[in-house]
C-alpha cells in the first residue's frame, strides 16, 4: 500500500479560458491538449478560488468577525468570473478574448523524492 506524502506548499489563483474551465469541470477534450497538459504540470488544479482570495464585497464568502471569511452559499459568487478579458489564459496561453474563470493551482511538495 502506497501512502500519499504530498503536501500543499502554497496556492495561487489563476484565470483561465472557457475551454480550460470546461476541460477541468467536465473532463471534456481540450482543443490543444499538449498546451493544456503543459500548463497544469507540477500543480494540483481545482475550479474556483480559496476563500481568502474573494473580494471584500463577496456575498458567498463575506467577512465575518475578526476578518475571517465565512461561507454563505445562498448567493452566486461573482468573484470567480471575469466577464470579458483580452489577457491570455493562464493554462493554455490562448490570447483569444473571452470570459475568464478562477482556478486554483496548489503547489505540491512531493516528499517521496520523485
Amino acid at each position: 500500500m502506497t501512502t500519499n506524502t504530498n503536501t500543499v506548499d502554497s496556492s495561487t489563483t489563476v484565470w483561465v479560458c472557457i475551454d480550460c474551465a470546461a476541460t477541468l469541470a467536465n473532463a471534456e477534450p481540450h482543443p490543444d491538449p499538449v498546451l493544456f497538459d503543459a500548463g497544469c504540470e507540477g500543480v494540483e488544479v481545482t475550479l474556483g478560488m480559496v476563500g481568502d482570495e474573494h473580494w471584500d464585497g463577496c456575498l458567498v464568502f463575506p467577512l465575518g468577525e475578526g476578518g475571517v471569511r465565512e461561507f454563505d452559499g445562498s448567493h452566486d459568487c461573482e468573484c470567480e468570473q471575469q466577464g470579458f478579458s483580452w489577457s491570455s489564459c493562464d493554462i493554455c496561453r490562448s490570447p483569444l478574448g473571452g470570459s475568464r474563470h478562477a482556478v486554483t493551482f496548489f503547489h505540491v511538495d512531493n516528499d517521496e523524492g520523485n
